[in-house]
């Protein structure tokens, strides 16, 4: 069983260890290993007094996966927030991926977010399924764009926009597989390209 919470200064250590664990197993993130652990504290804990779409997973206390919606910072692009978002392996199937993504979407049009957009390897069919089945939409390729492992990658560029009625296509998390806490406070954390990509 999981709960989702709104990332805390006390989960960056946990946070640290399950984006470092993802990088080195999967390409995806763009990253090999997490940034280092005093500047990657030091960002989440200068930034949770912000508003911003910032969830993770957890069992026991350990984070397992992570998502956020991350406003663009520029004027003229503040209602868009881009998408990053990772789950552990073992935990990859069990709906964690999909109660992190519709929490966080839900909480993105609560704090007045109109768009959140994202990248995604074409190779990550699990996650372009996922992104498909919740309402987003592909806008664009970027070919071969993504390079790791000495290959190249297609970038799928997609989106989801909130509805002029305030509402959008986003299905209810699955009560089943685990339980949301009701801690809706969410905080922000730096856009550095070290979160960049799907999982």
């Amino acid at each position: 069983m999981f709960c989702i919470e709104s990332v805390k200064p006390e989960h960056a250590e946990s946070l640290h260890a399950a984006i470092d664990s993802v990088a080195k197993e999967v390409p995806y993130l763009g990253i090999t290993a997490a940034p280092p652990i005093d500047w990657f504290a030091n960002q989440i804990a200068h930034h949770c007094n912000a508003r911003d779409p910032f969830f993770v997973a957890l069992v026991e206390q350990k984070v397992v996966g992570w998502c956020s919606a991350i406003p663009i910072q520029i004027d003229s692009m503040r209602y868009t927030g881009q998408l990053y978002m990772g789950v552990l392996r073992e935990w990859r199937g069990h709906g964690v991926g999909e109660s992190l993504l519709n929490t966080t979407l839900g909480n993105a049009w609560k704090n007045g977010l109109c768009r959140v957009e994202l990248e995604v390897c074409r190779s990550n069919t699990n996650a372009v399924r996922l992104y498909k089945r919740l309402g987003f939409v592909l806008e664009g390729v970027k070919r071969n764009a993504f390079h790791a492992n000495r290959e190249f990658d297609d970038l799928l560029c997609m989106a989801l926009l909130l509805r002029m009625d305030g509402s959008a296509t986003i299905r209810s998390p699955s009560r089943e597989r685990g339980s949301i806490s009701a801690n809706h406070s969410v905080p922000n954390i730096s856009a550095d390209g070290w979160l960049i990509g799907s999982t």
